[in-house]
Protein backbone atom coordinates (compact mmCIF):
# COMPACT_ATOMS: atom_id res chain seq x y z
CA UNK A 1 0.00 0.00 0.00
CA UNK A 2 1.42 3.62 -0.72
CA UNK A 3 1.54 6.19 1.64
CA UNK A 4 -0.54 9.29 0.30
CA UNK A 5 -0.52 11.23 3.27
CA UNK A 6 1.85 13.67 1.83
CA UNK A 7 -0.63 13.97 -1.47
CA UNK A 8 -3.67 14.58 1.11
CA UNK A 9 -2.23 17.21 3.47
CA UNK A 10 -0.88 19.04 0.48
CA UNK A 11 -4.58 19.01 -1.07
CA UNK A 12 -6.16 20.47 2.13
CA UNK A 13 -3.36 23.10 2.66
CA UNK A 14 -4.02 24.34 -0.74
CA UNK A 15 -7.76 24.49 -0.52
CA UNK A 16 -7.45 26.52 2.40
CA UNK A 17 -5.24 28.86 1.18
CA UNK A 18 -6.53 31.82 -1.31
CA UNK A 19 -5.52 31.84 -5.06
CA UNK A 20 -1.60 32.99 -5.22
CA UNK A 21 -0.95 36.00 -7.44
CA UNK A 22 0.37 34.51 -11.14
CA UNK A 23 3.61 35.44 -9.90
CA UNK A 24 4.31 33.40 -6.93
CA UNK A 25 2.18 30.44 -8.03
CA UNK A 26 4.87 27.58 -8.49
CA UNK A 27 6.99 27.55 -11.59
CA UNK A 28 7.67 24.18 -13.87
CA UNK A 29 11.04 24.21 -12.18
CA UNK A 30 10.34 24.32 -8.97
CA UNK A 31 7.63 22.03 -9.05
CA UNK A 32 9.65 19.25 -11.03
CA UNK A 33 12.50 19.82 -8.22
CA UNK A 34 9.56 19.06 -5.71
CA UNK A 35 8.32 16.25 -7.30
CA UNK A 36 11.56 14.63 -7.82
CA UNK A 37 12.13 15.08 -4.01
CA UNK A 38 9.20 13.23 -3.07
CA UNK A 39 9.78 10.66 -5.59
CA UNK A 40 13.78 10.50 -3.52
CA UNK A 41 12.03 10.20 -0.18
CA UNK A 42 9.69 7.41 -1.27
CA UNK A 43 12.68 5.18 -2.73
CA UNK A 44 14.26 6.22 0.32
CA UNK A 45 11.50 4.43 2.52
CA UNK A 46 11.56 1.91 0.26
CA UNK A 47 15.05 1.04 0.94
CA UNK A 48 14.51 1.29 4.67
CA UNK A 49 11.54 -1.09 4.45
CA UNK A 50 13.56 -3.79 2.75
CA UNK A 51 16.49 -2.92 4.92
CA UNK A 52 14.13 -3.92 7.90
CA UNK A 53 12.52 -6.77 6.32
CA UNK A 54 13.11 -10.36 7.89
CA UNK A 55 13.96 -11.47 4.19
CA UNK A 56 17.95 -10.53 4.62
CA UNK A 57 19.65 -11.99 7.40
CA UNK A 58 20.43 -9.10 10.47
CA UNK A 59 24.06 -9.79 10.16
CA UNK A 60 25.01 -8.68 6.70
CA UNK A 61 22.37 -5.51 7.29
CA UNK A 62 24.39 -4.58 9.61
CA UNK A 63 27.76 -5.07 8.02
CA UNK A 64 26.55 -3.66 5.28
CA UNK A 65 25.81 -0.27 7.05
CA UNK A 66 29.53 -0.07 8.82
CA UNK A 67 31.05 -0.53 4.97
CA UNK A 68 29.15 3.02 4.29
CA UNK A 69 30.72 6.17 5.59
CA UNK A 70 27.96 7.78 7.84
CA UNK A 71 26.58 10.57 5.57
CA UNK A 72 25.42 12.69 9.19
CA UNK A 73 28.33 14.78 10.03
Amino acid sequence: MKDTTNVTTTTTITRLLPPLPQQLSLSPQRSQRLHQELQQREQQQETMKQLHSPQQPVRSTIAEEYQEPPTLA
